[in-house]
């Protein structure tokens, strides 16, 4: 998230987020006056069911590890596919922290890297039995026992999958590639969370869920704001 701040006041841009049930967010922008919050609306609608709830990232890492551990017999190497901008490290991360290894990346994900110290620290250019790769890049490190790791969350989503507790599994059509339910984006509930916790004078969403307008996402937001005393405003544009 980016806090912007200056003399008539402050914005909150939430960018792709997820909130944690122990999350307290307001207690990091307590003696901060809002004027305007852009939040990420992605799955902000209440009539898709799908949208309710997803695995939380500590839910995906650990489902994630377990897997490794029980396949780790019948593949030499484990692949774990990342996005061309950050949000899905926690994912190797887990792996790393677990299995004490450092994570391979090809010279252009580690240089992608390269100014943030804290995923660095997992990172090498050095041979190791996990690796990085960006999602549908053909990568050289791999072979035919490779396990092939691909967070999402849109194979639940597209087959209608939310309501069961699988958290990995294999991609059709594709050798040894498996998804991982794993998320960016908060869930309608964990927006919910969110907007009880934060105040602002103006609310704009920056994105329109699937199967819903404009007109709908507006109409949702509003509904929250009239739960607050008068001092808190309900002006909520779409950009």
């Amino acid at each position: 998230m980016f806090l912007f701040s200056r003399g008539g006041g402050a914005a909150l841009y939430t960018g792709d987020f997820r909130v944690t049930k122990d999350c307290a967010i307001n207690g990091a922008i307590s003696d901060v006056q809002l004027k305007s919050l852009y939040i990420d609306t992605t799955f902000f609608s209440p009539k898709i069911p799908t949208f309710h709830d997803f695995p939380s990232r500590k839910e995906s890492e650990d489902a994630v590890v377990r897997f490794v551990l029980r396949e780790k017999e019948k593949n030499n190497s484990v692949e774990v596919h990342v996005d061309v901008t950050p949000g899905w490290e926690n994912i190797f991360i887990a792996l790393a922290n677990h299995f004490d290894c450092d994570v391979q990346a090809l010279e252009n994900l580690y240089d992608q890297y390269a100014d943030i110290e804290d995923i660095m620290f997992y990172l090498t250019m050095k041979k190791s039995w996990i690796h990085i790769n960006q999602t549908n890049s053909d990568c050289a490190l791999c072979s035919d026992s490779t396990l092939k790791l691909r967070p999402s969350i849109q194979w639940k989503l597209h087959n209608n999958m939310m309501n069961n507790n699988v958290m990995i599994a294999a991609k059709a059509g594709a050798q040894n590639t498996w998804y991982v339910t794993h998320s960016m984006h908060s869930s309608y509930s964990e927006c919910c969370s969110f907007i009880e916790q934060v105040s602002a004078d103006k609310v704009f969403p920056i994105a329109i869920p699937p199967k819903s307008s404009s007109e709908q996402i507006i109409s949702q937001l509003k509904k929250f704001w009239k739960k607050r005393p008068p001092s808190h405003s309900n002006q909520i544009t779409l950009l």
